[in-house]
């Protein structure tokens, strides 16, 4: 998301519970949490890359379950597995199990016990393994399979799923723990005063590409900095953004990775409103903002 200066005064819509004994969920689980669509993502190790690229697409979902025909779960496989094998030129044609050995998947067979969470777990819990997760930079960190206790896939949790948590009412309002949360916390006992400009990244390390660089050149920046977006920019100003979400659009619609950029994105327009801010709002205004729209 970019950043403006606006002067409108930053609401209080956003607020989830308050620090408890040093779990922000308030001790929700992995279960009371699980967005709907996690739990029809399934695929079998037998189906294609493109059908995953497919159900991405059409779900809008970033991350699914495989599991074998018993229901039992055997990998995962997320929008940045097809990021890559579109990059790679890995054919559309070939198995998921194929992607999960071939030594480029962010979710490989040997890895899967560190993306695993149970129905019962905390959502603090799962937060601490995406961290582990990440620091490691071995696997994937954004995205942890949810298994019930004989082993059959109940979902798949993802780092949206936590800020939707955190952020929204509707969430805690019939929580048992939390009978209250329609009224925000009083602004000084607030834990989500953090300012969007406290945490942005200084224009100098926002990486960006030009409109006439191609879909492949900017699936690389992406790949070798690890970064979940690219600002698409030059003399005229901004064009809009490149996340992995296009790759797999891209990657689903058989589009050559020689495409340019102006040229993917004047076929798709978006709203730069639905990710933009102001630098005073607070971060938890652009945790629902990317939230309601479902923006990386």
């Amino acid at each position: 998301m970019s950043e403006t200066t606006s002067d409108q005064h930053p609401s209080h819509s956003c607020r989830g519970p308050r620090p408890s004994g040093g779990d922000v969920f308030g001790g929700m689980t992995v279960g009371e949490a699980l967005h709907p669509k996690g739990f029809a993502s399934r695929l079998r190790p037998g189906d294609c890359l493109g059908d995953l690229a497919d159900a991405l697409a059409s779900s809008g979902r970033t991350a699914m379950g495989v599991t074998d025909e018993e229901g039992n779960v055997v990998g995962m496989v997320t929008v940045n597995d097809i990021m890559r094998a579109y990059f790679e030129g890995f054919p559309a044609d070939r198995h998921i199990a194929d992607w999960l050995s071939s030594g480029e998947a962010r979710a490989p067979w040997d890895n899967l016990k560190r993306m695993v969470a149970r129905p019962s777990d905390l959502l603090s819990e799962v937060a601490e393994k995406m961290v582990a997760n990440a620091l490691r930079g071995d696997c994937a960190c954004h995205h942890v399979i949810v298994k019930e206790d004989m082993g059959h896939l109940h979902g798949v949790v993802s780092s949206h799923d936590l800020v939707s948590a955190f952020c929204h009412h509707d969430m805690w309002k019939h929580h048992p723990k939390f009978p209250d949360m329609s009224a925000p916390p009083d602004a000084e006992e607030d834990a989500s005063l953090t300012l969007v400009r406290d945490i942005m990244k200084n224009r100098d390390r926002v990486f960006t590409c030009r409109p006439t660089d191609t879909m492949r050149s900017a699936l690389k920046i992406l790949l070798v900095t690890q970064q979940n977006s690219l600002l698409v920019v030059d003399e005229a100003g901004i064009y809009g953004f490149v996340t992995p979400r296009d790759a797999v659009k891209a990657y689903a619609e058989v589009e050559s990775s020689d495409v340019t950029l102006a040229a993917w994105l004047s076929a798709r327009p978006s709203s730069m409103e639905q990710r933009t801010i102001a630098a005073h709002a607070r971060v938890a205004e652009a945790a629902e903002l990317m939230t309601k729209h479902e923006v990386d």
